[in-house]
């Protein structure tokens, strides 16, 4: 019952969040869901009761929301025609890939390193990851975007 509100958030807004990655850039959306998942991570330690969670729960639904449409949406951005299935593909092996591994590591560092650990490891992943996308990332011009041109945008 705990999670029911971040579910519904998960399941109702990425479509309507998805719209701000389409009118104003991926970058942005996709660093904010990276910050907004790092604090989240570094604050679930410090929590000690149930009302708490569920309402980091949901502002991290929020974060995430705005980030998972963005970053498909990029990945779309930079594939070409030709090989956007197949970018989809890594992007989907990744993904679970990190849902199957993360929960491994992760036990195993509460279990041996202490119980926070785990969660400051993911939150300095996530900002770490917030850095790269600002300094890394570069999004394709719009018209590159509409026009259905891959990675340089045609001339960059």
């Amino acid at each position: 019952m705990g999670y029911l509100p971040a579910a519904l958030i998960s399941a109702f807004l990425p479509s309507r969040m998805g719209r701000i990655a389409d009118r104003l850039g991926r970058k942005g959306p996709m660093i904010a869901g990276l910050i907004v998942g790092a604090a989240a991570s570094a604050l679930i330690p410090h929590l000690r009761s149930l009302i708490p969670l569920v309402i980091l729960w949901a502002i991290e639904s929020l974060g995430y929301t705005a980030s998972v449409p963005a970053e498909r949406a990029f990945v779309a951005d930079i594939a070409g025609e030709d090989t956007r299935g197949t970018s989809y593909g890594f992007y989907t092996f990744a993904y679970f890939l990190g849902a199957a591994l993360g929960p491994l590591a992760g036990g195993w560092l509460y279990d041996n390193l202490g119980h926070a650990t785990p969660f400051y490891l993911n939150a300095t992943a996530l900002l770490v990851g917030a850095l790269l996308v600002a300094a890394v990332l570069r999004e394709p011009r719009r018209s590159a975007v509409t026009g259905g041109v891959g990675i340089g945008g045609g001339g960059e």
